[in-house]
């Protein structure tokens, strides 16, 4: 029984970061240092190159030519705990950090003035999805299913790549109030992976060896945006963006191989892993106010509608345990400028959102599928399209992330830095011979976001 509740807890723990590394974690992430430094709500605001991703209506807004870029530093760390009650002496932690450094977006403005009203003109670039990931830890006393043996485990894990979204837009100033703006893009990128795991009997000293590795690529759309900004009066806006559902195409092939001391090496034919996903309607919603004149406050809803996404083979079969739930995000924020530096502006900024998670996060994923398995080992007569619906409830699980920002604004350029922070925690609890073993995984997610434009 011991050795059971070993194998099915390490399973478990090693299982975990393998789910934040595939594609179908699917979190958008934000653009740009300024708007991620209010937290996001900057769907009423807009006024800078990361309207394109926002509300393309604020681009209206902006008066001289400018090309933007953005990079981020991404810093992960997760702490994993199994904890058996009856059995303390086979409890496992296993601690990892992993660090990235990214471009996040990318754009040119270029503003017209036919008939004394601005038309803007831009093309933007933004990773929409980090598809990093990194880990590597060992244990001294783990269990080998195949081998019924106990040894030592290692595993190291290397991915990279992203998807991202190309776009071009218009915008217009149909009055001093009012302003619309429009795009068009598509969906393209990749993601690279390695995965080395290691197991040696401390009983017979065998060694049983598997490198996988997997190309990926991403493709597809259209994706259009169409937004509107309406100034109401000196101090308040109102502004709203939508992006109508569409597909991206998923294309990929791995490869692995086997190596065992007692005998020869394996190569394994290649999986093929062609698809494609629904991304999902996306609306936005936002008012900004000020208060005084060195001082805006914002607020954002943000709604992805992900219940309506599949994810589909390359027959066009949906996959098992894929079960999205849509995500409704609150935005807050607020920037206060300030005469810091050297007389210059200096933007002050706080914010703070919320994300419920789209899709099942990686514990509860991986005993959502160990339930399936389960049912379908025991009704094997049973069709996958008839499985009861109770095997696919899952609690819908919100991260809150914490976001502070500073800057400095010059004649012809600006400056940005923002810090996002959330630390966020899971415990799952997985059976296995009548005894519960929870499972936790603690995270501290840090992000910096450096932003520099340049007007002509």
């Amino acid at each position: 029984m011991k050795k059971t509740l070993v194998c099915l807890a390490l399973g478990a723990l090693l299982a975990m970061p393998l789910a934040y590394a595939q594609p179908k974690s699917m979190n958008i992430g934000g653009a740009g240092a300024r708007a991620m430094g209010m937290g996001g709500a900057f769907t009423a605001i807009a006024d800078d190159a990361t309207a394109t991703f926002y509300n393309p209506a604020g681009l209206a807004q902006l008066k001289r030519p400018e090309v933007t870029a953005v990079g981020y530093f991404a810093s992960k760390q997760t702490v994993w705990d199994v904890t058996f009650t009856d059995h303390p002496e086979f409890n496992e932690s296993s601690e990892n950090t992993a660090n990235n450094f990214s471009l996040n977006f990318g754009s040119i403005i270029y503003p017209l003035n036919p008939g004394g009203r601005n038309f803007v003109l831009a093309g933007s670039g933004h990773m929409i999805i980090d598809m990093y990931s990194g880990e590597a830890w060992a244990f001294e006393n783990s269990y080998d299913r195949d081998l019924k043996e106990t040894g030592a485990e290692s595993h190291e894990m290397n991915q990279k790549g992203g998807i991202y979204s190309y776009s071009l837009f218009g915008a217009c100033e149909v009055s001093k109030r009012l302003l619309l703006g429009f795009g068009a893009g598509i969906f393209a990128g990749s993601y690279n992976q390695t995965k080395i795991e290691e197991f040696k009997s401390s009983e017979t000293s065998k060694i049983q060896k598997e490198t996988r590795l997997e190309n990926n690529s991403f493709g597809g759309g259209p994706q259009f945006t169409i937004g509107t900004l309406v100034k109401v009066n000196r101090k308040l806006k109102i502004g709203a963006m939508i992006k109508p559902p569409s597909v991206m195409t998923m294309e990929g092939e791995s490869r692995s191989e086997d190596y065992y001391s007692w005998e020869s090496s394996e190569a394994r034919a290649p999986d093929i892993t062609n698809g494609e996903l629904d991304i999902p309607l996306m609306v936005a919603g936002g008012v900004s106010y000020r208060p005084r004149d060195l001082l805006t406050l914002a607020c954002d809803y943000h709604l992805l509608q992900w219940s309506e996404s599949k994810m589909r083979d390359e027959q066009g079969n949906e996959k098992m345990g894929m079960v999205w739930k849509d995500s409704g995000q609150v935005h807050a924020g607020l920037e206060y400028l300030a005469p810091i530096f050297a007389g210059y502006p200096t933007p002050v900024r706080l914010g703070f959102y919320s994300y419920p998670m789209a899709l099942n996060t990686s514990l509860q994923s991986e005993k959502l599928m160990d339930d399936i398995y389960d049912y379908v080992d025991d009704h094997p007569s049973v069709d996958k399209d008839d499985l009861p619906p109770y095997l696919f409830e899952w609690e819908q699980r919100t991260r809150y992330f914490y976001t502070l920002g500073f800057g400095v604004i010059t004649a012809n350029t600006v400056f940005d830095i923002a810090m996002e922070y959330s630390p966020f925690e899971e415990t799952e609890m997985f059976g296995g011979d009548n005894e519960e073993v929870p499972v936790t995984a603690t995270n501290n997610l840090l992000k910096l976001y450096f932003s520099g434009i340049y007007k002509f």
